[in-house]
């Protein structure tokens, strides 16, 4: 099988792109704004401001309820062309014949050279399209597939067939392109790793801070330990909260502030975990914020505790991109983003003991953090700034269509 680890991220084009515009479609099916809506979010708008013609097209609706996410994100975002599908029923696309009949005509009446599916769903729709009944055949249209999520790969044929009829396989993290290599020795199709993208104009270190310690009594002297994201197990918030604890009884004045959505666990439940280890005054949980840039701004350690998924993490761009050192769990794509000792540490998946350690050096050495956080910040601007990586996945697209693997049949 074609690897090319880190490849991808070699091929940036500086300047203004001078070749024709490409018509891509960025299909997102996904229901909520989670690290792959980002991506693909990132992804089309950055395509978009180098000339391209890219459409956004999503899932109207979910169990027959209208999703208003993506309309709402393709004003935020300003993109400028959008292509509603009824993809509802289940996860096959046979079972969705009208928005599988919408994709068709959509790419039939424009000049689409490339389909790029993120999701199952996505491509199944696309791979049974063009591969399985021809719609597609008067014109080469290239189908291009990332795979964002760290659950194992199903290796049974189907699967395998969608994947070699894909012309550009893209994985999120190395552990997924790993996980290709595995499950499907000699797979035909090139898998790259492919990571996201962050602006990193809107996440600085210059931002004005949210007024953190005004609002919640924390002292000008405390270390303020900041996490992103919605309440979940896996997300590693527990954790979290047991190092807290046995940090503050070793004396370390710090704060634990958590932005993020309920989900499984709600804030109520997470604040009787802290109260009952003794750092109830010291945990803060936000709930749902759009301010993050000001908000990791006025944190001084980047915290993401996950033990599980981080496919993509959105939540370590930013804040690398916002000049913080970042501890982080060992899972997903996150010992991709974070050089141990260099931009923050990482610990194994729900070590508490190993998160002391890193959380504890930091608080204790104000230079180290500056120095990480600097790293940080040059590592988001040089390789993960989202304008290089849409120039980067123009690099690949292009590599398609001048001949450098043409559709699969």
């Amino acid at each position: 099988m074609g690897t090319s680890a880190g490849k991808a991220e070699a091929m940036a084009e500086d300047g203004v792109r001078a070749e024709e515009p490409l018509h891509i479609v960025q299909l997102c099916t996904s229901s909520t704004f989670n690290g792959e809506a980002a991506h693909v979010y990132s992804l089309a708008r950055s395509l978009q401001a180098r000339g391209h013609a890219v459409t956004l097209a999503y899932r109207r609706r979910k169990a027959g309820r209208l999703l208003e996410l993506h309309p709402r994100l393709i004003e935020q975002y300003g993109i400028r062309s959008s292509l509603p599908l009824d993809l509802d029923k289940g996860l096959s696309p046979l079972t969705n014949p009208r928005g599988l009949f919408q994709l068709a005509a959509f790419v039939e009446r424009h000049p689409v050279q490339i389909v790029h599916a993120h999701r199952g769903l996505d491509h199944s729709a696309a791979g049974i399209l063009s591969r399985l009944l021809g719609v597609w055949r008067s014109r080469p249209v290239h189908l291009v597939r990332t795979r964002h999520v760290t659950t194992p790969i199903r290796g049974h044929r189907a699967n395998r067939w969608l994947y070699e009829r894909a012309d550009l396989l893209l994985a999120t993290a190395k552990c997924i392109q790993e996980e290709f290599c595995r499950k499907f020795p000699g797979l035909r199709t090139p898998v790259h790793l492919f990571h996201g993208g962050v602006d990193v104009e809107r996440f600085s270190p210059d931002h004005a801070p949210a007024d953190l310690r005004a609002q919640r009594g924390i002292a000008p002297e405390a270390i303020i330990v900041g996490c992103v994201g919605h309440l979940d197990p896996v997300k590693g918030y527990d954790g979290a909260i047991a190092a807290l604890a046995k940090l503050s009884r070793e004396g370390a004045d710090l704060h634990l502030v958590i932005a993020g959505a309920a989900g499984a666990w709600s804030p109520e439940t997470l604040q009787a975990l802290a109260a009952e280890q003794g750092v109830g005054s010291r945990v803060h949980l936000l709930g749902f914020r759009r301010d993050i840039p000001e908000l990791l701004a006025a944190f001084d350690i980047g915290l993401i505790p996950s033990v599980g998924s981080e496919g993509n993490s959105r939540t370590a761009l930013e804040m690398m991109a916002g000049g913080l050192p970042v501890v982080a769990g060992a899972v997903g794509c996150l010992p991709d983003l974070i050089e141990p000792g260099a931009n923050g540490f990482l610990s194994p998946a729900g070590d508490v003991e190993a998160l002391c350690r890193c959380i504890r050096r930091l608080a204790q050495e104000a230079d180290l953090r500056r120095k990480m956080g600097r790293a940080g910040r040059h590592r988001a601007e040089t390789l993960y700034d989202e304008r290089q990586v849409a120039a980067r996945l123009e690099t690949l697209y292009r590599g398609l269509l001048q001949g450098r693997g043409g559709p699969r049949e």
